[in-house]
């Protein structure tokens, strides 16, 4: 079923719910999706701010000040890289909105719930796919460090 969306975006999506959690209306949808837009402006924003270049610091004369710029240019790429990382996300959202698949888990298929997609909109799996990955990974670590072993 298509629903006409906010600001030219086709919103596509169920009523119902195959596991009982309860479906966004095209009013929340609509809103995520706007709140998704200007964080996409945000982010964009922030990507666009220039940075220290590294010839500048190479050509910085004090040592001590050289260590400091690299140290900020080295937080500045580890940011801008976190920033696109969260804009993949962000754009990544808005097109399952557009096509119908927000919402619903990539790992099982059911519908990620509510409360969950309006405190974070980008996420993908449901909670208990989350659960599920977070032990998986918890167990992985401790397989792999006799310290916590």
């Amino acid at each position: 079923m298509q629903h006409a969306g906010m600001r030219g975006i086709t919103l596509k999506h169920r009523k119902t719910a195959t596991n009982g959690v309860m479906v966004m209306n095209d009013q929340q949808l609509g809103t995520i999706a706007d709140s998704l837009r200007d964080r996409v402006v945000f982010l964009k924003q922030q990507c666009g701010l220039a940075p220290e270049t590294a010839a500048a610091v190479i050509a910085c004369p004090d040592e001590n000040e050289q260590a400091s710029r690299l140290a900020e240019l080295t937080l500045d790429v580890a940011l801008r890289g976190r920033l696109a990382r969260q804009l993949a996300a962000v754009e990544s959202a808005l097109h399952r909105i557009a096509t119908g698949g927000f919402g619903r888990c990539e790992e099982c298929g059911d519908e990620i719930g509510e409360a969950r997609l309006k405190a974070n909109p980008t996420t993908t799996l449901c909670i208990h796919c989350q659960e599920d990955r977070e032990a998986e990974a918890a167990r992985r670590y401790l397989l792999r460090d006799p310290v916590c072993a």
